[in-house]
């Protein structure tokens, strides 16, 4: 007989593998609900030119009705804890970073939209991040299966970018009506963020696995290795 416990333990390892995907995703919920906490933690351009700089941020776990809020956060939760899990230093830069960059360009660009809600620029830079990362992964194991499976997939993206930024319309959430205004730049400024981080990341193990292989390669002077001499003959 399974213990409540047993039963329990596959969840509690994808909480744990993923911790800080996991919380967001309890604090979107719990903002969700709560009229005053929305109110409080939105992005007000407003407020925040006041002092209130926690908006910059916040205002990202805000959003405008239930579709909204299902949408954008089961997107996030899924592509969150993947990236977390393959590399969480990489998540919290893609993570900040986009935040930083949507709520700085609709602070400077759009003066006339004060009010600013939603996940859905992150879930676009965490798309891109692990786009970027599976590609890598399936191009060092010679994948190419997968390669094109992930290439699709990013061209999916752009065009789905693409679309929005043209017709000014969300192809999953009914902006109608939530009665909000779509901001297409978030989506291309979080794509533009996740594509960065990911580069960066895959830069980074670049680098670090050829320092490894040059570390291997020197040998130290005084090896008493068979076969091995230093020194004058």
């Amino acid at each position: 007989m399974l213990s409540a416990t047993n039963n329990n333990q596959p969840i509690l390892r994808l909480v744990l593998l993923a911790p800080l995907t996991w919380l967001l995703g309890v604090v979107a919920v719990t903002v969700g609900v709560s009229p005053t906490f929305q109110e409080l933690l939105q992005f007000d351009a407003v407020a925040i030119v006041a002092g209130e700089y926690w908006r910059f941020v916040t205002g990202h776990l805000v959003h405008w009705n239930f579709d909204h809020l299902f949408w954008d956060l089961s997107v996030f939760v899924v592509l969150g804890a993947m990236c977390e899990r393959r590399n969480r230093t990489a998540f919290l830069a893609c993570l900040l970073g986009s935040a930083a960059a949507i709520s700085l360009y609709t602070l400077v660009a759009l003066p006339q939209m004060p009010i600013y809600r939603g996940l859905s620029g992150i879930d676009t830079a965490l798309f891109a991040l692990l786009g970027v990362g599976l590609f890598a992964d399936a191009q060092s194991s010679g994948n190419r299966t997968m390669q094109w499976i992930i290439a699709v997939a990013m061209l999916g993206l752009i065009a789905k970018t693409t679309y929005e930024f043209a017709t000014d319309a969300t192809i999953f959430v009914d902006h109608a009506t939530a009665a909000f205004v779509p901001i297409t730049m978030a989506h291309v400024l979080g794509a533009s963020v996740g594509f960065a981080v990911g580069l960066a990341e895959i830069t980074r193990d670049l680098i670090r696995r050829k320092r490894a292989r040059s570390s291997s390669l020197v040998v130290p002077l005084n090896s008493n290795r068979p076969g091995i001499h230093a020194g004058l003959a």
